[in-house]
């Protein structure tokens, strides 16, 4: 884990990158011809509609996580556009989200970084490449849950918008592979939250990442069901959990929540957690 070590109070704009936490751009390249000291630019690869929806949303979502966050009172997020004709980081025109103010450490900006992957993950509606490719904090699961019923919110109002040139989202300026939203946002039918949550030990059955199913053999008591159930994995570490238990033959913990979807109010299975666990006889029982 990062070492808690403070970062300098109420920086200037991108003074400290370290406290750069996501970085937004388009696709394209900017900067279509230079003249002398003028730089003419394609102004729609600048920056599009689509960016400065998702640009509103992490920084109305990210903020919304401040809140709720005790210690983190005095702290600012700050979204600010910026032009590089140079180009040094591969890309020329960027919108940086960073975190200003007092009690700001290192941990609290990998702790936003990893709550972008997770906002990235639920808009493409799939797992993103984050969590393949960097080593994330781990969040609060009532911070998780937040994080994903804002996305929810957020794709019932815009999802199946098309987006006509990609976006990248890059967790700071290491991330040099980021993650592209290209196409259109998940269209998502109208789901309703049951105030249900289910708990229980399994075995896992299998699973798609492309139609991002776990299949699970419930245990109960010391028998193991023969019928599989499906829930939604939202997150690629229930993928990556999934597929070490099957390899071990572990047996796994899992929490749920109940949905309901479109006109037909079709009951799914919403994965919230799921670890692996050392089996125990007293524990294989659903609660």
């Amino acid at each position: 884990m990062t070492q808690a070590v403070p970062l300098k109070k109420n920086p200037t704009p991108m003074e400290t990158v370290e406290q750069v936490f996501a970085v937004i751009r388009t696709g394209a390249h900017s900067i279509v011809t230079r003249q002398g000291k003028l730089v003419k630019l394609d102004r729609g690869s600048i920056s599009n509609a689509s960016q400065e929806l998702l640009e509103r949303f992490l920084t109305a979502t990210l903020n919304g996580l401040i809140e709720r966050r005790e210690h983190m009172k005095e702290s600012v997020l700050t979204s600010s556009f910026y032009l590089d004709p140079t180009g040094s980081r591969g890309y020329t025109a960027f919108t940086v989200l960073q975190l200003n103010g007092g009690g700001i450490t290192s941990e609290e900006i990998e702790y936003f970084r990893a709550a972008v992957a997770i906002l990235s993950s639920e808009v493409i509606g799939q797992p993103s490449l984050f969590a393949a490719t960097q080593k994330l904090a781990s969040l609060d699961r009532e911070d998780e849950d937040y994080l994903r019923d804002e996305a929810l919110k957020f794709l019932q109002k815009f999802g199946g918008q098309k987006i006509k040139k990609t976006v990248f989202i890059h967790l700071g300026f290491d991330d040099r592979e980021g993650q592209a939203i290209k196409d259109s946002l998940p269209s998502i039918e109208a789901t309703e939250v049951v105030n249900e949550v289910e708990e229980g030990f399994a075995k896992p059955d299998g699973y798609s990442i492309s139609g991002n199913e776990i299949y699970l053999l419930r245990v109960k008591g010391h028998s193991v069901e023969t019928r599989p159930v499906k829930l939604q994995g939202i997150h690629q570490s229930h993928f990556d959990t999934a597929a070490k238990a099957s390899l071990e033959r572990s047996t796994v913990k899992y929490t749920a929540r109940r949905l309901k979807q479109g006109a037909s109010k079709k009951e799914v299975l919403s994965l919230v957690s799921l670890d692996i666990i050392e089996p125990s006889p007293e524990d294989f029982s659903l609660t």
